[in-house]
């Protein structure tokens, strides 16, 4: 028996509580453990989309509808004319992966670009791509073709989202007062980091995308406690900014002790002897 799960789905939750960036990346990183532990047990879930994670009342996101998921094993009998169908048939074209598009055979991976796509729409409010029609070929053009807009770039923008049977006008004083209250304080927030950590989560090739859901929460996590993510190019600049950054009261309070013993040391040599 399934169970009854009274919640609201997960990124109208986070917007009606105007949680800030780091409270959703939170939210979603207990998501992420959910998908884990489903991987662990050797099953796809295919269809991760706001819809299908309530967040309850407490606070507690549920992951639902494991309805199309799959044991981690293809079936031998169809064809791959018969999977492109079925997995057409079952997918959802916002937050489908490139390979469930084309009729491959779904694999952890895909759940990670899912997962992506999910975080991004948490934390912009748009949708990293614009399927406009249900025919097939449309569908495999712009997931499989079209690269997603930085998600720092994109809450610049002004769009027009048809969702069910409503019309929502996205602008970036919409997408800012719901999360960090500034647009400014929001792009800084996704820029680098994020940015990364999200096109990282929807690359194209599954081979490109991070090799578990717990390589992606454990980024999430660095970026959380200020630490330097994989997603990013550990160059020596990036990894000293990271460093000054997250020590930054400690760097700033040496700063100030060394600025007042100097002072205190052209006051000494000032005073008549």
């Amino acid at each position: 028996m399934m169970e009854y799960v009274e919640g609201t789905p997960i990124d109208r939750h986070c917007d009606q509580a105007r949680l800030p960036t780091a409270e959703r990346l939170k939210l979603f990183l207990d998501v992420c453990s959910a998908v884990d532990f489903a991987h662990r047990n050797l099953v796809v879930h295919r269809d991760i989309k706001p819809s299908n994670i309530l967040v309850t009342g407490d606070g507690i996101p549920k992951l639902l509808d494991f309805g199309i998921a799959k044991l981690l094993s293809p079936d031998p009998l169809l064809t791959s004319a018969e999977r492109t169908v079925t997995a057409m048939r079952m997918m959802t074209p916002d937050f489908a992966s490139p390979e469930q598009v084309r009729g491959e055979v779904a694999t952890t991976a895909t759940d990670i670009y899912s997962l992506g796509v999910l975080l991004y729409v948490l934390l912009t409010g748009h949708r990293p791509y614009r399927v406009t029609s249900g025919a097939p070929e449309v569908i495999a053009r712009v997931v499989c073709e079209e690269e997603p807009e930085k998600p720092s770039a994109v809450i610049t923008r002004v769009e027009i989202e048809k969702r069910g049977d409503e019309t929502i006008e996205i602008t970036p004083d919409s997408v800012s007062r719901t999360r960090d209250g500034d647009l400014h304080r929001l792009r800084r927030a996704l820029r680098g980091d994020l940015d990364n950590i999200l096109l990282t989560a929807m690359q194209k090739e599954p081979e490109r995308r991070y090799g578990s859901v717990r390589a992606l929460s454990d980024d999430i996590g660095r970026y959380l406690d200020g630490e330097p993510v994989h997603a990013h190019a550990a160059t020596w600049r990036y990894l000293l900014e990271k460093k000054l950054r997250k020590h930054r009261l400690a760097v700033g309070g040496i700063a100030l002790a060394r600025c007042r013993l100097r002072l205190g040391s052209c006051a000494r040599a000032l005073v008549p002897r």
